[in-house]
């Protein structure tokens, strides 16, 4: 007995030094991983973004249990309207403010107004030309815009949406992404708390479409509101918000802002065209459980989008593409990718069974399969952040157009005749496909070492110079 409580005695004391020891190491382990820019700024994007899918999520379950399914389909098919034109809008300047903003010195401000102001020209004007065209691709939604309110407020969101995609981006370039987080935190809880707040005290007059699109525009309001006037002079304190339209630095990034977004906009336009063909098709409560079974899927995509654009401003403020820096953030994907991948494969039942067991019944089969998706659209994500520093329009055109030309096209036939499922196998394959192509190709690159390339004085543009 005396033994045995010596021998406690011991492992006890050896685990209590011990424990400081091993604490340390995992903290010098975790410092050293994680201390760069690099990975912080890429660290704070996937902070906002499980931000926002978490709180959106709360959002959706909330109105899941008070909402129709029918008003529930049409406020996300609206959503998703808004957001392909946010994308549209953006007119690929994201990524030109990123690849410009360091070399445009006392220009930064017109460049960033100049960015503003074109994008919310142009989406307001795709705005106008839905409304006006309701009667051949909307006829839906035509009760809606009956009403002056409705419609205006449906312009002005689509102008709000488009600034704050371009407001995110300049954070990102600015390697100061943490001011994503709040903007997001802002937007997200705003959402929430004024959604409680019609509950309460206004159900009867808002507790419809009206409501629930009119709480989404407020709080993006709120979110963009405080991010331009508040956050955005912490970086540069000598920013002002105003109309201006400099030709001159439009002509300096139009090449490359215009590659980028034919190249974004094929990218992302694929989940944003399959809730307009689900409800054109399927009908609208089919389309409610794609947008919550969607909306899981999606939160796994900001890991590689975070990482990769954080990627692209770290090469373009060195200058240069680093092997080790592009080993780093795709082994980070996969590290994070795989497990995320499998929770999403056997959550997902539990997941959209919060929201209602039809929405477990008829979304589970679709997270299981387009889950397996991630992947492979993060190594898409990845060639096309390569291509875009070494300016290879052709790549970077021919990698996005064959995805969502595969992934569209399949989905759609095989949906005739499968549903819900059909898309989900239509949209893997597509990727799948193009992944192995464009990661044979990054293969080759490396062996080759095609990455530790500097950019030459011709390579700049008169914006940078």
């Amino acid at each position: 007995m005396q033994d045995l409580l010596k021998n406690t005695k011991s492992l006890v004391f050896n685990l209590y030094h011990l424990f400081p020891v091993k604490v340390n190491y995992l903290k010098e382990t975790l410092t050293k991983k994680f201390d760069s820019t690099l990975i912080k700024n890429a660290s704070h994007l996937m902070l906002g973004s499980v931000i926002q899918s978490g709180l959106t999520f709360v959002f959706w379950i909330i109105t899941a249990r008070l909402f129709e399914t029918t008003v529930v389909g049409l406020v996300t098919a609206l959503l998703s309207v808004l957001g392909i034109f946010a994308f549209a809008a953006e007119l690929g300047f994201g990524m030109g403010l990123i690849r410009f903003m360091p070399g445009a010195g006392d220009k930064e401000n017109f460049l960033i107004n100049t960015c503003f102001t074109v994008s919310s020209l142009f989406s307001s004007l795709l705005a106008l030309l839905f409304i006006v065209g309701l009667p051949i691709w909307g006829q839906s939604f035509i009760p809606l815009f009956d009403s002056p309110i409705f419609s205006f407020l449906f312009i002005v969101f689509s102008v709000i949406l488009t600034v704050t995609s371009l407001l995110m981006y300049i954070f990102v370039g600015k390697r100061m992404a943490k001011f994503t987080v709040y903007c997001t935190s802002i937007t997200c809880v705003s959402r929430i708390v004024l959604l409680l707040a019609i509950i309460f005290f206004a159900q009867s007059i808002f507790g419809n479409v009206f409501g629930l699109f009119f709480i989404s525009f407020l709080s993006t309001f709120a979110g963009i509101v405080i991010g331009i006037y508040i956050f955005l002079p912490e970086i540069l304190p000598s920013f002002r918000l105003f109309p201006t339209i400099n030709y001159g630095l439009l002509r300096e990034i139009g090449n490359y802002s215009a590659v980028n977004y034919v190249s974004t906009f094929i990218l992302q336009i694929t989940p944003l065209i399959f809730p307009l063909m689900v409800i054109n098709i399927l009908g609208s409560e089919m389309n409610a459980y794609f947008a919550m079974s969607w909306t899981i899927v999606a939160t796994a995509q900001v890991i590689p989008i975070s990482l990769f654009n954080s990627f692209l401003a770290e090469s373009v403020t060195e200058k240069k593409l680093n092997k080790e820096n592009f080993k780093k953030v795709l082994v980070l994907m996969l590290e994070l990718l795989i497990p995320v991948t499998i929770l999403m494969i056997l959550l997902s039942s539990f997941v959209l069974s919060v929201f209602g067991s039809s929405y477990s019944e008829q979304g589970t089969p679709l997270v299981r399969i387009m889950a397996l998706s991630t992947i492979p659209w993060g190594i898409i994500y990845l060639f096309v952040t390569v291509e875009r520093y070494k300016k290879s329009s052709l790549r970077i055109i021919c990698a996005t157009l064959a995805s969502a030309v595969l992934s569209i096209g399949m989905g759609y036939l095989l949906m005739l005749n499968w549903g819900l499922i059909g898309i989900g196998i239509g949209y893997l394959t597509g990727q799948t496909i193009v992944a192995i192509i464009v990661g044979i190709l990054m293969w080759r690159m490396m062996n080759r070492d095609q990455f530790e390339r500097s950019e030459s004085p011709d390579d700049r543009s008169y914006v940078e110079q």
